[in-house]
């Protein structure tokens, strides 16, 4: 918990809304815990995670249409491991957002539970977003490698049919 004064801060908006429902300051601490500020903001963004799927369908895109592959897998991969950080950080809360929605507790009144199964949604929701995103950019990577595996083999293709060109005449002079 942080004290802050003024509206500096980016829960100037959560206060505000606390401020305005007085039943949710009515349940104490749990009532402010659940109310869903950073979820509810990470599921209704329509650039999340940090553009990721403008990335991504410009990644497809990129990677479809032969242009330099190498950059572009690159630029897979650091979306990627972005999208692993984001995995990291918001697959262990679904746990304790569940007990904390269904688990009986002193602390906690039964109305705040009703707050904390709307946050254990949202996660949910931020859960199943990441893991297609991650699906989606694993495809990439693997688009992307198979694509650089072809054009590597069409380049030994045009080696082998010089060196066969080249190998005629040499057979010969050196006969």
């Amino acid at each position: 918990m942080t004290v802050r004064h003024g509206d500096h801060s980016g829960l100037h908006r959560l206060r505000k809304m606390l401020e305005a429902t007085p039943e949710l300051i009515e349940l104490g601490p749990a009532g402010g815990s659940a109310r869903d500020h950073g979820t509810g903001r990470w599921t209704s963004t329509p650039r999340w995670p940090r553009g990721c799927r403008t990335t991504s369908t410009r990644s497809r895109r990129r990677c479809f249409a032969g242009l330099n592959r190498a950059a572009e897998g690159n630029r897979i991969y650091l979306l990627k491991r972005e999208v692993v950080e984001l995995r990291r950080a918001v697959i262990p809360l679904a746990e304790p957002l569940h007990q904390l929605a269904t688990t009986e507790m002193e602390c906690i009144p039964a109305a705040a539970r009703t707050y904390f199964r709307d946050v254990e949604d949202h996660i949910a929701q931020v859960i199943e977003r990441v893991s297609a995103f991650d699906e989606l950019l694993t495809t990439l990577v693997a688009a992307n490698l198979a694509q650089v595996s072809v054009k590597q083999n069409e380049d030994m293709r045009k080696i082998s049919a010089w060196v066969a060109i080249i190998a005629v005449p040499t057979m010969v002079a050196g006969i």
